[in-house]
């Protein structure tokens, strides 16, 4: 069965992720949450706006001002399986999407590359790139309500797991002098993760490449 992208794009970036004190966590201020990508071995964190999510944000808080024209195409599937759960498949292709890395993974942390959707908002040029975005995940019926992704990786409720996740992205842009170059230095960022299963383990795999042009 097909159900509606529109639906499952409207609730990405609205999980509410617990701050511990009866909020919500943002992970980098106001802008939503979004599964992100991260490099262990270069001590990386990225961001591609795959759903389309941060377009949304910049155009509501910019009064329209600011689109990117980012344009996101899939399909969202759902299959019932034989213990009555459900299986929900969503693959998905954007184009100009807002990209942007990190070093060490902390928010704190300078870019290295690109800028956030809050620099972007302030007037900084966005680094645009094309991502393909691929996820399974299992829900305890057929039929119920779309999920936030991030919400299901992080704190999935009682018959909800991720079966699968796969994001790579490409964007041309601005590096950052916390890669060690003049700041707006013209570079390429390749990102890609994967989340696969090895023996019911979960085997999550980043790697996020930043060149000069």
């Amino acid at each position: 069965m097909e159900r509606s992208l529109d639906a499952f794009r409207a609730v990405q970036g609205t999980a509410c992720i617990p701050d511990g004190s009866g909020g919500c966590q943002q992970f980098q201020g106001p802008q939503p949450n979004l599964i992100g990508i991260e490099d262990n071995q270069q001590h990386r964190c990225g961001i591609i706006d795959y759903a389309g999510v941060i377009d949304r944000w910049l155009q509501d808080n910019s009064g329209r001002a600011i689109s990117l024209g980012t344009t996101v195409t899939g399909k969202v599937k759902e299959r019932t399986l034989p213990d009555g759960s459900a299986e929900i498949r969503v693959p998905l292709v954007t184009t100009n999407a807002l990209i942007w890395s990190v070093a060490s993974c902390d928010a704190a942390n300078p870019n290295e590359f690109g800028y956030t959707a809050q620099e972007v908002l302030a007037g900084a040029t966005p680094s645009l790139g094309d991502a393909t975005f691929v996820t399974k995940y299992i829900v305890p019926a057929p039929g119920l309500p779309l999920n936030d992704i991030l919400q299901i990786f992080l704190f999935p409720e009682a018959g909800e797991d991720v079966a699968g996740i796969r994001l790579d992205a490409d964007a041309h842009g601005a590096l950052r002098a916390a890669f060690g170059v003049p700041d707006g230095t013209p570079g390429t960022v390749s990102m890609k993760e994967r989340l696969d299963f090895d023996r019911n383990r979960p085997i999550i795999k980043g790697q996020i490449d930043l060149s000069v042009d």
